[in-house]
């Protein structure tokens, strides 16, 4: 139960997933299911650790315990323990240190769960090897794009006010909506890390990121010290997907803060696809509790109060 558990926690956590085509729930949409999945894995491998334990000391053969398979199982089962810590408890407070811990100790439990039960007669393999190959699979995928749209590809940074940035990215990615989202790469900001950021706009492309701590601070100070600095950058993307709104008549959308970077995209979207004779309306309702935060989406003004 915990191997098949771990196959469909994957499947679910994969940022490529077929569902995505045969559904309209992108893998974000499914990050509960992927939650779901890990903690019955998690418990399921505490079931098997206990009854296993269980039986060699009461049969009177605890040194079985030590053999190099078993240990191997228990780092394995240790290594699932931490991953449902950081989801739980790490990534509340610090999302790029949960991100860093939950890969690896990801990597670590699938490869000493190959190596707990590696006879091919007991079939556990197939299932350690799919879970694995399926998110080998899927960081291969991305990096291959994120190398592709590396190519002469850069960022101009601009700080806004309130610790927001504005990043107009010179190459957007094949089917970049407005609305729908990517992972943005800046090696100067972060070497190894990409974010998923919403673009606001596609003509130009454009992120308007919102500062609080890691990435998206460093990123604002950063352009504080240098606007209109531009960086070498790549994007992989874009990921979402949402009704369509040209579909609509009346479209209201409500939106607080940086959160409207998603319904500005949504709304520009609808206005590029509707014809002059359209007889449509689209109702912006956006709550800030700044008045400078109106200049997000237009031109970035010093000076603001």
């Amino acid at each position: 139960m915990a191997i098949a558990n771990m196959v469909l926690l994957v499947f679910l956590a994969l940022k490529n997933t077929p569902l995505a085509f045969l559904s309209s729930y992108p893998y974000e949409r499914l990050n509960s299911l992927h939650q779901y999945a890990g903690y019955s894995t998690i418990l399921f491998t505490i079931i098997h650790v206990s009854l296993y334990c269980t039986y060699f000391v009461q049969a009177g053969r605890p040194t079985r315990l030590l053999y190099t398979n078993e240990i191997f199982g228990m780092v394995a089962a240790l290594s699932f323990l931490a991953l449902g810590i950081t989801g739980g408890i790490v990534r509340r407070f610090n999302y790029e240190l949960f991100y860093v811990l939950h890969v690896s100790f990801w990597v670590l439990a699938v490869v000493m769960v190959g190596l707990h039960q590696p006879e091919l007669s007991k079939k556990i393999i197939f299932g350690t090897c799919v879970a694995g190959g399926m998110w080998g699979l899927d960081r291969l995928i991305r990096f291959v794009r994120l190398m592709a749209y590396s190519t002469n590809n850069t960022v101009i940074v601009t700080p806004l006010s309130h610790g927001a940035t504005r990043v107009t990215l010179k190459k957007p990615p094949v089917g970049a909506v407005a609305g729908k989202h990517c992972f943005l790469w800046i090696p100067r900001i972060r070497t190894i890390e990409t974010h998923p950021f919403t673009m606001s706009s596609t003509e130009p492309t454009e992120f308007v990121i919102n500062s609080y701590d890691g990435f998206t601070s460093d990123l604002h100070q950063y352009a504080a010290k240098h606007p209109g600095a531009e960086l070498k950058a790549s994007v992989e993307g874009p990921y979402g997907t949402f009704p369509d709104p040209t579909a609509c008549d009346k479209l209201v959308l409500v939106a607080g803060g940086s959160g409207a970077t998603f319904t500005f995209g949504t709304a520009l979207h609808m206005l590029k696809s509707m014809s002059p004779d359209d007889n449509k309306s689209i109702t912006f309702v956006w709550v800030v509790r700044d008045r400078c935060k109106y200049l997000w989406e237009t031109t970035y003004k010093s000076g603001c109060s």
